[in-house]
């Protein structure tokens, strides 16, 4: 896998995966981390991941990378992927299925030839005789990455355009499966527990730890098989669902490495390598006796980041000296192990209560 290029809008868990197994990478991404520079072998900012702000930089470095990983970032831009696709040997699902897969309408009604639950969904307010009208509604875009732009139908009137839809709210517990496959079969690495900033639907933290029974287990399995099988997936992906009365909803598939890829072991990305090349009977199913969580800090009100900061070992995503982090924005990231996942849930929220009052006392 010599001569790597990792693009993302947030470059750092491919980067020390590829670290992790000891590569020289060339990355991209939107953000600049601090330890995202220092795990590159080379590192290019760009603003966003749109067409017109990756072009002329891939067209200056394509004849130094042979292979490229992609992460987060390009459900708004499809182009951008597509245009990876010419220049490099992608290693992951290809443009065409990660675009077919943002295709709503399709994707839902492929859930239903397949006999997949989902929270029912619509697309126009016109002449729809499925709507439950005691239940109620959320309005997602089409290409949501982490939560973003999900609002419940009562904070709008309408679809403001046609890349939105309805889907009705099921108030569950939000869990995730981690899978890899090698576009015919898929192997099922964890499932996980999701949360979201509280009185919104953006993506906060997640935990390797989800208490299901072994007959949803298998639902899920199922599942993660059907969708491999229809839409070619290869790679490392994730399978979002909600648990309600002991039924499980499917959400989406996010067609690429997801967040809870570094809650397992350390070589995934060689995982995702084999599989992509076809090489799904060489993955071991890692067994873990520890659990990992991952919460992503928000600022919660404009901050300079200060030199006087002593960020601990345990943070990641580390912003540099001088950056001016909106409200709302992501300053760091925390990841941290534990055997008892209660108890570390409750460290989690304690490191990041220490966090918060360091920041606070130094701005």
């Amino acid at each position: 896998m010599e001569k790597l290029l990792i693009i993302s809008q947030s470059a750092q868990m491919l980067a020390q995966a590829a670290y992790n197994i000891d590569l020289k990478i060339t990355v991209i991404d939107c953000f600049a981390d601090r330890d995202t520079q220092g795990l590159a072998f080379k590192y290019y900012q760009v603003k966003s991941l749109a067409l017109q702000d990756i072009q002329s930089l891939i067209n200056i470095i394509k004849d130094q990378c042979k292979f490229c990983i992609y992460g987060s970032g390009f459900e708004a831009y499809p182009e951008s992927l597509a245009f990876l696709e010419t220049q490099f040997q992608l290693l992951g699902n290809s443009s065409t299925v990660f675009k077919t897969l943002q295709n709503k309408p399709l994707f839902f009604q492929r859930l239903q030839q397949l006999n997949i639950s989902f929270p029912s969904v619509f697309f126009t307010l016109k002449n729809n005789t499925h709507r439950d009208k005691t239940a109620n509604y959320l309005i997602k875009p089409f290409n949501s990455l982490g939560g973003l732009e999900i609002v419940k139908e009562n904070t709008r009137h309408n679809l403001h355009n046609t890349r939105h839809y309805y889907q009705e709210y099921i108030a569950g517990e939000s869990l995730s499966v981690l899978f890899v496959a090698n576009g015919n079969q898929a192997v099922i690495i964890g499932f996980n527990r999701q949360w979201t900033i509280a009185k919104s639907f953006l993506f906060s933290g997640i935990i390797n730890h989800a208490e299901l029974a072994i007959i949803h287990q298998q639902t899920l399995y199922n599942w993660v098989s059907k969708l491999t099988l229809s839409y070619k997936l290869q790679g490392l992906c994730s399978l979002d669902f909600i648990f309600y009365k002991n039924k499980c909803y499917i959400l989406e598939i996010n067609p690429r490495p997801p967040a809870s890829m570094q809650l397992y072991e350390k070589d995934l990305l060689k995982t995702h390598y084999l599989a992509c090349l076809g090489q799904l009977e060489k993955v071991i199913t890692p067994q873990y006796k520890i659990y990992t969580a991952y919460q992503i800090i928000y600022a919660l009100k404009t901050i300079k980041i200060s030199s006087q900061i002593k960020w601990p070992k345990y943070c990641c995503n580390l912003p540099q000296i001088n950056a001016i982090i909106d409200k709302g924005q992501p300053i760091c990231s925390i990841i941290i192990n534990g055997t008892n996942p209660q108890s570390l849930l409750e460290d989690l929220q304690h490191k990041q209560h220490l966090l918060f009052t360091q920041i606070n006392e130094i701005i």
